[in-house]
């Protein structure tokens, strides 16, 4: 009887531990994500509804705009969101211009697609195998 307890114990303490190892990188990238848009909304004074963070850039976006900052918090990119087709991919700034980023990941493969952010036409696919 004693040695079941002591099983019992053992798992019991084991799905704790997984369970804490699990939830810390989740909770840690969750407060990452609302410091940066804490951090971001007072340097910038902006409100902002969407925020993506793509190789030295922050894309954020308003209720008006999508801005473009870099690591400084310095603007480098502004557009309206009149003049923008929506879809729902990632909005990431790259080669000087706002595109959208699709990502497809299948068995053996990832597929980066962008899109332009204006006509919603393929600009170029990145396909990388592993």
């Amino acid at each position: 009887m004693k040695k079941k307890i002591k099983i019992i114990l053992i798992i019991i303490l084991v799905l704790i531990i997984f369970l804490f190892l699990v939830a810390l990188p989740t909770i840690l990238n969750s407060n990452y994500y609302k410091n940066t848009i804490s951090l971001l909304e007072t340097k910038t004074d902006n409100k902002i509804t969407y925020l993506n963070e793509y190789n030295n850039y922050y894309i954020i976006k308003t209720k008006e705009n999508i801005i473009v900052y870099d690591k400084k918090y310095q603007e480098i990119y502004r557009e309206s969101l009149d003049k923008i087709s929506n879809m729902n991919y990632d909005i990431i700034y790259k080669k000087d211009t706002l595109m959208y980023e699709k990502t497809t990941l299948s068995k053996h493969k990832v597929t980066y697609t962008y899109y332009d952010i204006y006509t919603k036409e393929k600009i170029d696919s990145l396909e990388i195998e592993g």
